[in-house]
């Protein structure tokens, strides 16, 4: 199954600041399930023909053999089905079928190029034999667009969706399939951080839904579900709230209060909660999640494990580790049992006890969480460096929290150095590790490093970002909050004034960034004596402050 199925729930096993975590729900209603297996064609006419009677049969033990996951038993049959074809007359519909379901085989056994080379030959004979726009054309291009969204081609994804939706429309809009190619639409749009795009093509999906299945069926709460993510990213919270609410009230109406489904939508307004820091309603929410995962015995280790991470995390937001303590143990016990003790899922689970830890002042027990995931990541190779780059950022924390500064420059030095050999360094995260480089030397006390690394830090994201950009005046700040207290306030003056500059630009010149830049340029000017000054930027800050407030 696509990783890009076109309705899903998402459940949260990581901090706001990680990517989500996404988990399936178990229970879809059928319209559903047809939504997201991709198309077998299928012809069960009969033929008086042997040939076309042989490619029946390896058309059948194909699909049989596609159904149990024997993918290489069903690439057998499906490429003798595609043989049989070329052997009886009028076979452009059985070649163009036998060519689309051998590239699904392809595309399970992770061979996509190969799939897309056959997707785009059975496409071509279909168009050739019934034009442009028949409807047999609709799952090839479905599949081919769910192959490319595997490897993240998102452009050559939404061609063939549009395409799709085209033909389908031309049918008549309140098509389910329609409304299944707009949320895929709107993942792809959201990919791009097109988020008008993504909720202008959902109100599409929803609006088609809503006559195809009706308000109360569990294809609405996906969509609104997907909706309310759209909204969240927009920073609408409100709105994401009560579209996440109304899809918890579908799932419960329709299946149940003690079904997987609903759990996931608990998930789902948990986080909203949690993001809006009302971490006291999300508690319930996540509590009775794990309730339910732990009582459905069709709930897969995955979903439990997210369950059990979820309520951890909103336990650790609210000020209590020590309540996340056993969670974390229980999770990584199950991991280990179900997908062995070096399996890179258990890298993210380890590092989120590494911190928990941390939050307990229990340091030691948060470098030995910190380091098992250091040493699954150096099993793993290459492909868990992104993850390593965060965990190696949170053991430096670790370490400086701890006040063993050499070691944390050390594991910051590890870090960067990891960033730098990638083929395309993520210029933020790189100047982002010097300026932690220099907040760690300026704890040393280490003025002159402390410069260096901030100015670093700063040549890199201008060139990366511009020198107008917030992620410049973070950095600049910080050199100048550097200057000011080493007994250098002509130097801080002139950065906080550009600042002040650089954020009325990116946040309006009447916004609380730009008052608490206005507050510290005030008390330099003091240091200046210009107390006149200082006092005028104190008022202006003052006013901002009122003003947003109100």
């Amino acid at each position: 199954m696509s990783k890009y199925s076109p309705f899903r729930f998402i459940i949260s096993s990581c901090p706001p600041e990680r990517a989500e975590s996404e988990m399936t729900s178990q229970r879809p209603s059928k319209v559903l399930s047809r939504a997201l297996v991709a198309t077998l064609c299928l012809t069960f006419a009969a033929s008086a023909r042997a040939s076309e009677e042989s490619w029946q049969e390896a058309m059948d033990a194909g699909t049989k053999a596609f159904k149990e996951q024997k993918f290489p038993k069903a690439l057998e049959c499906f490429t003798r089905a595609l043989k049989d074809s070329d052997s009886f007359h009028g076979n452009s519909d059985s070649k163009a079928k036998s060519l689309n379901d051998l590239a699904l085989v392809y595309d399970q056994m992770g061979r996509r190029d190969k799939a897309r080379e056959l997707y785009q030959k059975s496409l071509d004979i279909k168009r050739k034999a019934h034009g442009n726009d028949d409807q047999d054309l609709i799952p090839t291009l479905n599949n081919l667009a769910s192959s490319y969204m595997e490897d993240e081609k998102f452009d050559d994804a939404e061609k063939s969706l549009l395409e799709a939706n085209r033909i389908i429309e031309k049918s008549g809009k309140d098509d389910p399939r329609l409304c299944i190619n707009l949320n895929r639409l709107s993942a792809i749009y959201r990919s791009r951080e097109d988020y008008d795009r993504a909720e202008k093509t959902l109100l599409q999906s929803l609006e088609t839904a809503k006559k195809v299945f009706g308000e109360g069926n569990p294809a609405i709460a996906v969509i609104q579900n997907n909706l309310a993510v759209v909204k969240r990213l927009q920073n609408k919270p409100a709105e994401a709230e009560s579209l996440y609410k109304s899809s918890l009230q579908i799932r419960e109406s329709a299946s149940g209060k003690d079904d997987l489904g609903v759990a996931g939508s608990l998930n789902n307004l948990a986080r909203s909660y949690r993001e809006q820091g009302k971490f006291d309603e999300a508690e319930p929410l996540l509590e009775r999640s794990l309730k339910i995962v732990d009582s459905d015995q069709s709930a897969t280790p995955e979903q439990k494990i997210a369950a059990i991470k979820n309520l951890a995390l909103v336990y650790r937001e609210m000020g209590e580790p020590a309540k996340a303590e056993p969670l974390y143990s229980r999770a990584l016990s199950m991991q280990t049992e179900t997908f062995g003790e070096g399996n890179e899922s258990l890298i993210d689970t380890l590092s989120d006890q590494g911190s928990m830890f941390q939050e307990l002042e229990k340091y030691s027990d948060a470098v030995t969480s910190f380091e098992k995931a250091l040493a699954i990541c150096k099993t793993v190779g290459a492909s868990a460096d992104d993850m390593k780059v965060k965990v190696l950022s949170r053991l430096e924390d670790c370490y400086r929290q701890d006040n063993n500064l050499d070691r944390a420059i050390e594991i910051n030095q590890e870090g960067r150095t990891l960033i730098e050999k990638q083929e395309s360094p993520d210029q933020k995260l790189l100047s982002d590790k010097l300026n932690d480089l220099a907040m760690l030397y300026k704890q040393k006390e280490d003025f002159a490093n402390s410069e260096k690394y901030l100015k670093e830090a700063m040549s890199v994201i201008e060139k990366a970002y511009g020198r107008d950009s917030k992620e410049n005046s973070i950095f600049m700040n910080n050199l100048a909050r550097l200057y000011s207290e080493n007994d250098m306030p002509d130097k801080a003056a002139d950065l906080y004034k550009s600042v002040i500059d650089i954020r009325s630009k990116v946040f309006g010149a009447r916004s609380l960034p730009v008052a608490a830049a206005m507050r510290n340029y005030a008390s330099v000017l003091r240091d200046l004596n210009q107390n006149d000054d200082a006092k005028k930027m104190n008022g202006e800050a003052a006013s901002i402050e009122k003003e947003v407030q109100q």
